[in-house]
Formats: structure tokens, C-alpha cells, sequence
């Protein structure tokens, strides 16, 4: 748990960074970047003597998840701080766990109207917090492409649980094909999406580094280690933990304003949903 609850501290700051100081960086450039740095920070690891102790089939894995969880799910959620503030970011991604309920549920063949219901009450609840938006307002997109990075990122996680046994492989070396399955799907959106190709500033380039280095590479590796030693609800509650702490940054330190009642009862709703997914969930994440 302490793994789970360090990563969400260390993403809880990086919602009103990437908003304040990275906004003029391209979304999916930046997600290049952030992979390729974090990549690159674990290679002294891969190139160790324990990485050779790696097969082919588990590196090919962990490039797989890497290539969901971050490479893909970063170019929709770096997009989506166009349309909203850092802080409703954040709030939205608070149906990560229903997602991954969602997504466990189908793969066992138990989904059922309950969470069905839960996905619903998540919509309507983030709907809700921006501010009760409705087509063709650009909030609504901006939701939307937070969701497609939640799905994205628990159907990663997943795979992730599945594939890698706790202490059966060296999961700092293992970060490196990770990451580099990352940076092949960031480069791939980059080259047919990125719309403003420039040369970072001094500060652009500090606070990419940043986000590569402890954000991405440390964050996820966290992470990860962390996600192997519980279960879904935990694993839902952790990812959480960094909400509060996000919004309260972003509305302090970095400005923003928001609608205190809509953003409440958006949330109050998110939390609900979360409840009954974890309810009809309590089965281990490796089972």
C-alpha cells in the first residue's frame, strides 16, 4: 500500500504542472517525451546483470502494458487539459476503478446491470462537476477524452496484474520495455497527430524532465509494484488518495476557480459509483 500511496502523492502535483507550465507543449509531443525520458532513466537497470535473467516472452509483456497504460492512454489525457482545468482532470480520473471493475467483470463473465449502473452514475457525476455541460460545450470532449485514458490505463493495469508475478522478475529492469513500449505508442500518435512540433523552452524542457523522470518513471513504477500486492478495491482506493490533495493544489497554488457545489455533488456521485463497483468487485486481482 505504501507504494500505491507514495505514486498518488507524486501525481497528485503534476495535474496543475502539466496545466500551468507545460500548456504550450504539444499533448502528444509531451507524452513523447515524458516516455522516452522515463525509458531512458531505467535503462541502467535493464542493462544490468539481473535483466538478462528476463525471457523474451516477459519483456514482450511488459512493452505490451506499457504500450496501453502510458503509450496510449497519454496522448487523450494530455489532450484533454485543452478543454478543462487541472483540477476537473483530476476529478475525472476518479472512474479509473470503475473502469477496471468494469473491465475484470467482462473478462470473468460476470457484468451485470450494477455495473452497468455504476458507469452511468460516473458519467452523470463528472457531467455534473463541469459544471452540468451538455454537446456541444468542450467540456464534454474533455470528459470524454479523460475517460478514454481511464480505460486505456486500467485495461494496461490489468494486463499488468496478469502477466507479472510479484518477485518473480527484476521490475526495475522490467520497467525499461515497459516504458519503450510506451514511447513506440507515443511516437506513433505524435507523428500522425501532433499539430505544434517547436523546441522546448528552458522551462518546458525542466518540467518535462520532471514529469519523465518522477511523474512517468518513478510514478509508474510505484505503482505497478505496488498494484501486484492487492486487490482491485484497494488498488480503487489508492488511486484516489492523490484527489483531494490535486484539486486542492490546483485551487490554491495554481489559481483556479470552480463551482464548489457542482464539483461536490459531481463528486459525491463518482464516489457512489466507485462504492458499487467495489461492491460487486471483491474478488482478488489475479484470480
Amino acid at each position: 500500500m505504501l507504494f500505491l500511496v507514495t505514486a498518488s502523492l507524486i501525481w497528485a502535483f503534476s495535474f496543475g504542472l502539466i496545466k500551468s507550465f507545460a500548456g504550450g507543449i504539444d499533448p502528444f509531443v509531451l507524452g513523447t517525451a515524458r516516455t522516452g525520458i522515463a525509458a531512458l532513466f531505467f535503462l541502467p537497470w535493464f542493462t544490468g546483470k539481473r535483466s538478462f535473467q528476463l525471457s523474451r516472452q516477459i519483456m514482450i509483456k511488459a512493452m505490451i502494458c506499457g504500450f496501453l497504460q502510458i503509450g496510449l492512454m497519454y496522448g487523450p489525457y494530455l489532450l484533454s487539459f485543452r478543454y478543462l482545468k487541472s483540477h476537473e482532470v483530476a476529478l475525472f480520473t476518479m472512474t479509473t476503478p470503475v473502469w477496471m471493475a468494469l473491465i475484470i467483470a467482462i473478462e470473468k463473465r460476470r457484468l451485470t446491470w450494477t455495473m452497468t449502473l455504476a458507469a452511468a452514475l460516473a458519467t452523470v457525476g463528472g457531467v455534473i462537476a463541469a459544471g452540468g455541460a451538455t454537446t456541444p460545450d468542450p467540456a464534454v470532449f474533455g470528459i470524454i477524452l479523460v475517460q478514454i485514458s481511464n480505460i486505456l490505463f486500467s485495461l494496461g493495469l490489468v494486463l499488468w496484474t496478469r502477466w507479472i508475478a510479484p518477485g518473480d522478475h527484476n521490475q526495475s529492469a522490467l520497467m525499461f520495455p515497459f516504458f519503450l513500449g510506451a514511447f513506440v505508442a507515443s511516437t506513433f500518435l505524435a507523428l500522425i497527430l501532433a499539430t505544434d512540433i517547436k523546441p522546448f523552452t528552458s522551462q518546458e524542457a525542466l518540467i518535462a524532465i520532471y514529469l519523465g523522470v518522477f511523474a512517468s518513471g518513478l510514478g509508474f513504477f510505484l505503482w505497478n509494484k505496488g498494484a501486484l500486492r492487492v486487490g482491485p478495491v484497494v488498488l480503487g482506493a489508492a488511486n484516489n488518495i492523490k484527489l483531494p490533495i490535486a484539486v486542492l493544489v490546483s485551487l490554491t497554488v495554481f489559481g483556479e476557480s470552480t463551482n464548489l457545489i457542482n464539483l461536490s455533488v459531481g463528486g459525491v456521485l463518482i464516489l457512489f459509483a466507485i462504492w458499487i463497483a467495489s461492491k460487486r468487485d471483491r474478488f482478488s486481482s489475479r484470480g
